[in-house]
């Protein structure tokens, strides 16, 4: 594999770069997608030759500063990074891993298989997590921090979910299935506590190896 790095032009390696500063891995020059476009061919080096290849595209990079590596990925925002398979980072300073997963907020993490991010700095891991987003402004209390998903690609939910304002939610406590977080009857972790009567207290004590 062939990795480079130009200042002011483009990077491609068997894909799309048109970052300024941008990298992309596994990916082909700007010079060596021209001269395809024209009918010519090129070895791995990205050198014109006799050999007929089929031209394929592995990835791509647009925004400024920004790095993609594996296949199918993408990432459009500046300052971004998309490694895996087919996972985007879309937004500004975004970063996507694994396998489908996209990072639409500034600042966001999504990786595992089929995650999404929609908010500013908010995190997501696990798989095909349910990502909240009540409004576009920038921390709002509805908005998902950081969710740990569980579900499939055709339905979404979390393990649990923290939102943009500390209130944390547990899948099966307090009404949280996975998706309704925040919703009407919903109760959140610390809620759920504070409801707590009767707990009783282990009054034993053991030394620090265990001895009652």
């Amino acid at each position: 594999m062939i990795i480079g790095f130009r200042s002011q032009e483009t990077l491609n390696l068997n894909g799309l770069d048109n970052g300024l500063s941008s990298i992309l891995l596994d990916g082909e020059t700007a010079e060596t997608a021209a001269a395809k476009a024209a009918g010519k061919t090129v070895d791995s080096e990205g050198n014109l030759t006799a050999m007929s290849i089929t031209p394929r595209k592995t990835g791509s990079t647009v925004g400024k500063f920004s790095t993609s590596e594996g296949l199918s990925t993408a990432a459009s925002g500046e300052e971004s990074h998309s490694e895996g398979l087919r996972s985007e980072a879309l937004a500004n300073a975004a970063h996507a891993e694994g396998n489908s997963c996209y990072a639409r907020g500034a600042c966001s993490h999504a990786e595992g298989e089929g995650t999404e991010t929609k908010n500013r700095g908010e995190y997501a891991g696990g798989r095909f997590n349910l990502s909240h987003q009540a409004s576009s402004a920038a921390y709002n209390a509805g908005n998902t921090a950081h969710s740990v998903g569980v579900g499939s690609n055709t339905f979404r939910k979390n393990a649990f979910e923290i939102m943009q304002d500390g209130r944390i939610f547990i899948l099966g406590l307090g009404g949280y299935d996975g998706t309704n977080a925040g919703a009407s009857g919903v109760s959140d972790l610390v809620t759920v506590l504070a409801t707590l009567t009767n707990v009783s207290v282990p009054t034993n004590t053991f030394d620090i190896l265990g001895n009652q």
